[in-house]
């Protein structure tokens, strides 16, 4: 017998990571794109823009979504330089109608950036590390989920008492196992 059950927050959740090294010569520079493991059409990229804001006063990172996806993606991640001791958490909804899917993370002022005291730069580079997740939300609340039925395999060696070994005892409660599970 099936019965439909609703989910609250019907979402698949999915790793995002990078960690990407910026050599100081080359300030106007973008990484790879990310594809995101296990989602066809999603990937990630991050862009360095050492003068940025209504001033070109700011150095910031910018986080590029690309999805071909019809779903709200909202990703939860941080960003960090450890060599500047810079660590910054964000959360950034990309709405499915947005066309611009970009996230700007500020660093620093413009002028503290190259400043050797920022640390930004060791050894002519810095490392900017990116750890967090993507949830897709995919609007579905109805998913189908099915009741055990007595003539599959797992139920049935499950309430067979025939092949069980061992009795384990935790306070009141018992259960029985079997030792031995042949796979064929």
């Amino acid at each position: 017998m099936n019965h439909v059950t609703k989910n609250k927050f019907p979402e698949e959740v999915y790793p995002i990571s990078l960690e990407w090294i910026v050599k100081r010569g080359n300030l106007d520079v973008s990484s790879a794109e990310v594809p995101i493991q296990n989602l066809e059409d999603v990937s990630f990229s991050l862009s360095l823009n050492p003068k940025s804001g209504k001033d070109e006063d700011q150095a910031t990172i910018n986080f590029r979504l690309k999805s071909s996806l019809d779903f709200d993606i909202t990703v939860n991640a941080i960003i960090s330089c450890q060599s500047a001791a810079f660590c910054h958490p964000w959360t950034n909804t990309f709405k499915k109608d947005d066309e611009r899917k970009c996230q700007n993370i500020r660093l620093c002022f413009s002028d503290e950036f190259l400043d050797p005291a920022s640390k930004f730069f060791v050894d002519n580079q810095m490392t900017i590390g990116l750890k967090g997740t993507l949830k897709v939300e995919t609007g579905n609340n109805e998913t189908e989920a099915k009741e055990f039925k007595p003539d599959i395999l797992g139920h049935i060696l499950w309430e067979s008492e025939k092949d069980k070994d061992l009795v384990i005892y935790v306070g009141d409660e018992e259960l029985k196992v079997g030792l031995c599970f042949d796979v064929l």
